[in-house]
C-alpha cells in the first residue's frame, strides 16, 4: 500500500481528462466543521481536479426539510439548482 493510499495502491488514469468539479459545501460544513470543506477541495484538486465552488450557492433547504417543511422546500432546491446551473 502506497503511502497515503489506504485503498491498496491503486490510482485512476486520469491523463488527458479536463476534470471540472463543482463542489457544494453544506451548512454543517461551512459553518461547524470547515475543515472538512478544506479537505473535499484538497483532495480534489490533489486529483488533477480543477475545483469550482458556485458564488450562487446559498441553503439547499435540508434544514428545514428535516424540520418538517415538506411543501416548500422542493420548489425552493429547484430554484437554486436552476441558479448554479447557469
Amino acid at each position: 500500500m502506497g503511502e497515503g493510499d489506504r485503498r491498496g495502491g491503486h490510482q485512476a488514469d486520469v491523463s488527458g481528462f479536463d476534470l471540472r468539479v463543482g463542489l457544494f459545501v453544506t451548512c454543517l460544513v461551512d459553518l461547524m466543521r470547515p475543515r472538512i470543506g478544506f479537505a473535499a477541495l484538497e483532495l480534489l484538486e490533489r486529483a488533477g481536479c480543477e475545483v469550482v465552488v458556485p458564488d450562487t450557492q446559498t441553503c439547499c433547504g435540508q434544514p428545514g426539510y428535516n424540520s418538517g417543511d415538506r411543501a416548500t422546500i422542493p420548489q425552493s432546491i429547484l430554484l437554486r439548482a436552476d441558479r448554479v446551473i447557469e
